[in-house]
């Protein structure tokens, strides 16, 4: 509660959760099961499925964005440290940016993974239509 600036990502981050819960349970039950679920896991899905899209494409962004500018990739570092109060060697200053380079690239693949799922489960729930009950 005190940091405001947070609430954005933990947000994001939750409703991307939320989605994968949903559209999971949908699979489980509607599609694997052959059964049928409530038309309001319907609207769970549809509505965390378009933050779950917009924290994808943000994720995305970020990353590629990062990865071409070394600069902002430096500067994002230096600022890291400062909240850290790191003041490591410079063979520990190359791992950090080898690590940051590696989570940048799992974020771009993340993003990407998480719209495809997406995209898919709209699809599968279009498919499947028939299964939503009230």
């Amino acid at each position: 509660m005190g940091n405001p600036a947070a609430f954005l990502p933990v947000f994001l981050t939750g409703a991307t959760v939320i989605y994968i819960a949903t559209s999971f349970a949908f699979l489980v039950k509607a599609i694997d099961g052959k059964g049928t679920v409530k038309a309001s896991l319907k609207d769970w899905i549809r509505v965390n499925a378009f933050v779950a899209l917009f924290f994808s494409m943000l994720m995305l962004v970020q990353s590629v964005v990062l990865l071409q500018q070394p600069a902002l990739l430096q500067q994002a570092m230096e600022q890291a440290a400062q909240q850290a109060k790191w003041a490591g060697a410079a063979a520990s200053e190359d791992s950090f940016k080898n690590s940051m380079r590696v989570v940048l690239v799992c974020m771009a693949l993340l993003g990407v993974a998480v719209q495809i799922h997406v995209f898919g489960s709209f699809r599968l729930m279009r498919l499947h239509a028939d299964r939503f009950v009230s």
